[in-house]
């Protein structure tokens, strides 16, 4: 592809740089946390909602029921919304090298377990002290989490009487919308209008590896309240914390992690 200049000489033409790629090359990997939040079902089951939370389930899932699904057995989809579901699982992830080598990791920490409140205040205090004293701009990246896992975070702590992260504390505005780098929003480029691409679609186009079952939230209220397995459902999140990494390294024009390279941190 050429383009001939005034003098007719033929030169390359400039390769097109979508908005946000020179952006995103800008940032510092060093100064993004990239966060996973899993939610699932605040109840084991419908049958423990009063009759007044189940008549408004059935109002709020009624449009996810178009394959004729009853209310309450769509309730394992109700950990996605922050008035019926609950946190089990925030994980937090960054991109890191060690002992010189070349190759990244990525080292995840995550939040688990039955106590909400003490995960979320956990998440919390990772937040500000993420953000508290440090020059320059940082960020937090996730697919979705503009739109999803912010503001679901940030619901369950006002339920749970908990004061919001400094950075949270301002309903919509800066700093807020500057710290967030959302890699389904930066897809849409530009048009907000479109729907929100998922996360496992993008792997698929971008040839990296990914499991549509930890994209069903069905699945994730099975774990925990079926099975009551922390370690998998913590596996789920860090999973899903380092595609969006692999997905930001992608959208930089960069290589990818290897999932090899994930490191869990206690």
């Amino acid at each position: 592809m050429f383009n001939k200049g005034a003098d007719g000489e033929v030169r390359p033409k400039t390769p097109f740089v979508p908005d946000g790629t020179m952006a995103l090359r800008s940032l510092s990997l060093d100064d993004v946390i990239f966060v996973n939040v899993e939610g699932v079902p605040e109840l084991a089951d419908s049958s423990y909602l009063t009759p007044a939370m189940m008549k408004y389930w059935d109002s709020v899932s009624a449009p996810m029921r178009t394959d004729g699904r009853s209310a309450s057995d769509a309730y394992a989809l109700a950990g996605q919304f922050a008035e019926f579901g609950k946190v089990a699982c925030i994980t937090a992830g960054v991109i890191r090298h060690k002992d010189d080598c070349d190759s990244p990791y990525f080292i995840t920490t995550s939040y688990a377990g039955d106590d909400e409140r003490e995960i979320l205040g956990q998440f919390a205090d990772m937040v500000n002290n993420f953000f508290s004293g440090r020059s320059g701009l940082h960020y937090l990246c996730g697919h979705g989490i503009w739109q999803y896992d912010i503001p679901f975070v940030a619901k369950r702590m006002l339920i749970n009487h908990l004061e919001l992260p400094a950075l949270f504390d301002i309903n919509g505005r800066r700093p807020l919308r500057a710290q967030l780098v959302d890699t389904a929003e930066y897809w849409t480029f530009s048009n907000h209008s479109a729907p929100r691409v998922p996360a496992d679609l993008l792997a698929s186009v971008f040839g990296i590896d990914a499991d549509a079952a930890d994209f069903d939230p069905s699945v994730a209220s099975r774990l925990f309240h079926e099975e009551a397995d922390m370690d998998l459902v913590k596996a789920r999140s860090e999973r899903k914390a380092l595609l969006y990494a692999q997905l930001m390294l992608r959208f930089r024009g960069q290589g990818v992690i290897d999932s090899s390279r994930l490191i869990r941190k206690d």
